[in-house]
């Protein structure tokens, strides 16, 4: 192979193309190839311009003539002055195209050699767009292609040196960033685990042991790393004493994975996050759970703008905006459709969700009542906020 690309880059070399010579060398040809009939053409046109013989006048002839003709006119009348000089113009402009065109015509001489050698310059153009290319820049590209290949084949030796020492370099340095990493995650777990934890407690699992548990492999196996490091980490719990804390996404109980997925959110939210998405995070849970969880969820709303998808009532109404929101059927396409409620359409929507579509006066009152107490709480919790600590 190595042989194959010097014998075509000393092809392409030895032919010393240049991007556009085709299209140069096509219209020469066209030229060369019309040059007898071009010189007969341009000897018509001076003919045309110039004759001056009895009964035959060239146009130039022709003009001479109606100058003088004017120029009697204008010795007793001066209205033609204008013409006059209009037509002096004329004549002047034609007298320059003649000149040109004779000074072209003297140029134009037939070289038979000059065609044969734009024929042949076109010939291993040709020979080299079949082995080599659609079009010479085709051809140019493929140069440079073989050429850093030859090139690199024959520093081989010296390019395989370098890269293992730049591998190695390269493994030192991961390792000591996988290590630095390693490092402060397994700092920042305890700390992690203890805060989660917290959250945890204020959302009825007082009980709950969270642990975050690393596996990885040994420092020598840097080709088993990943981009994420040294290890894997995974979350464990236990949410009763007594159990050993097992993986999360294994034993965890609906309820229960909601309200440590809100806890881990309100721990890791920090920064200017501007909105936050919680898509029904009350899934699985009831009672004074749910009452903890709408609490946890306003006190966040006090730094962060949640948008929440939920089905209940509780949580709901502690919302301060809230869209309804449909799925419609029209023309055989499915859309989805949002609706900003007012307040009474807020108070129905709480009834609809408490007692479904058979709505009862007790419902309705207990809709109320939840959004009066949701207000009284926000009230509480944005007094409280404002007290300096």
């Amino acid at each position: 192979m190595m042989e194959l690309w010097q014998y075509q880059a000393k092809e392409i070399q030895a032919a010393a193309l240049h991007p556009d010579e085709e299209e140069r060398l096509l219209s020469e040809r066209k030229r060369l190839t019309h040059i007898q009939k071009n010189k007969t053409s341009l000897e018509r046109v001076y003919s045309l311009l110039e004759e001056d013989r009895p009964g035959s006048y060239g146009v130039l002839s022709a003009l001479r003539i109606a100058l003088r003709e004017i120029e009697t006119v204008l010795q007793s009348d001066s209205e033609l002055s204008e013409t006059s000089a209009q037509l002096e113009s004329c004549f002047y402009t034609l007298e320059e195209i003649s000149t040109d065109v004779v000074k072209y015509k003297d140029r134009l001489e037939e070289d038979p050699h000059a065609l044969e050698s734009v024929e042949e310059r076109l010939s291993q153009i040709s020979q080299l767009k079949r082995k080599y290319g659609n079009r010479i820049r085709d051809i140019l590209a493929y140069y440079d292609i073989i050429h850093q290949k030859i090139s690199s084949a024959e520093n081989n030796d010296q390019a395989i040196t370098a890269l293992e020492a730049k591998l190695k370099s390269e493994e030192k340095k991961l390792a000591e960033i996988g290590l630095r990493l390693s490092h402060s995650r397994k700092q920042l777990a305890g700390k992690l685990s203890q805060a989660v934890m917290k959250e945890c407690a204020d959302l009825e699992m007082p009980k709950c042991r969270f642990e975050i548990v690393f596996s990885g492999h040994a420092e020598e196996e840097t080709t088993k790393w990943s981009a994420d490091g040294l290890e894997r980490c995974e979350f464990f719990i236990s949410t009763n004493i007594g159990e050993p804390a097992k993986p999360l996404l294994k034993i965890a109980s609906g309820g229960e994975l909601s309200r440590i997925m809100l806890a881990l959110r309100s721990v890791m939210l920090q920064g200017d996050i501007p909105i936050v998405i919680f898509d029904e995070i009350d899934t699985g849970i009831s009672g004074e759970t749910v009452q903890r969880v709408a609490e946890k969820l306003a006190t966040l709303s006090q730094h962060y703008q949640l948008l929440l998808v939920t089905h209940q009532p509780i949580v709901a109404a502690m919302g301060d905006h809230h869209v309804f929101i449909r799925k419609v059927e029209s023309e055989e396409r499915t859309y989805t459709l949002l609706k900003v409620l007012q307040q009474q359409e807020i108070e129905a929507e709480l009834t609809r969700l408490i007692a479904g579509n058979h709505a009862a006066d007790a419902a309705f009152a207990l809709a109320k009542n939840l959004l009066t107490n949701a207000e009284q709480w926000k009230r509480i919790l944005h007094n409280s906020s404002r007290i300096p600590t």
